[in-house]
C-alpha cells in the first residue's frame, strides 16, 4: 500500500499501516502473546526433556540463561540508556544461593527438604525463587548508594560490585 492510497488520519495511524504494527495494537493480542510464548516455551521444554540427550539439554540450558542475561542488559542499557555492567555479579549471587540451598540437604541432613517423593521438583522452584530474591536484595543494596550516578560512574560502581562478588566467590570454600 502506498502512502497516496492511505486513508486520511493522524500520523500514528499512517505509521501503523506502513510498519504493520496495527495488528498488534489490539489489547487482546498484546495480552495474549505472553501466554502463547509461555506455552511455546513449555512445549519446547517438554520436547527437549523427552527427545534430547543430556548434552543437548545442557547446551539449551546455557542458551536460555545467557538469553535471560542479554534481556536484562537490554532492559538496562537499551531502554533506560544506563551503562551498567554488574549483571554477572547479581547472577552469581542468585546462582550461588540457589545451588547452596539445593545442596544443603546433602551437607546438613534434612534441613531444606520441602517436598518429598514425586513433588521434590517443587523444591527447586523454591530454591530458584530464593536465589532471585537474594540477588534482588543485593541489587537494592548496591542501588541505594549509586542511585544518582550516571554514565561512566555507574559503570565503575557496577563493575566494582561484579569484581567484589567474583573475588568473594573464588575465595569461598565450597
Amino acid at each position: 500500500m502506498t502512502t497516496e492510497n492511505m486513508p486520511a488520519g493522524n500520523s500514528t495511524q499512517r505509521n501503523e499501516l506502513i510498519t504493520g504494527t496495527a495488528a498488534f495494537s489490539s489489547s487482546f493480542v498484546r495480552q495474549l502473546w505472553p501466554a502463547a510464548a509461555l506455552l511455546l516455551f513449555l512445549a519446547f521444554g517438554v520436547l527437549l526433556d523427552v527427545g534430547a540427550n543430556q548434552y543437548t539439554q545442557l547446551i539449551c540450558l546455557y542458551i536460555c540463561v545467557n538469553a535471560l542475561l542479554a534481556l536484562s542488559l537490554n532492559l538496562v542499557n537499551g531502554f533506560t540508556g544506563q551503562f551498567s555492567i554488574g549483571h554477572a555479579g547479581f547472577m552469581a549471587i542468585g546462582a550461588y544461593v540457589s545451588a547452596y540451598l539445593s545442596a544443603a540437604p546433602i551437607i546438613f541432613g534434612h534441613h531444606f527438604i520441602l517436598f518429598t517423593g514425586d513433588f521434590q521438583f517443587l523444591s527447586y522452584l523454591f530454591f530458584a525463587a530464593a536465589g532471585g530474591l537474594i540477588a534482588a536484595l543485593a541489587g537494592y543494596i548496591v542501588g541505594l548508594p549509586s542511585l544518582r550516578l550516571r554514565g561512566d560512574y555507574l559503570a565503575i560502581v557496577t563493575l566494582g560490585f561484579g569484581e567484589i562478588i567474583r573475588v568473594i566467590l573464588l575465595n569461598t570454600e565450597a
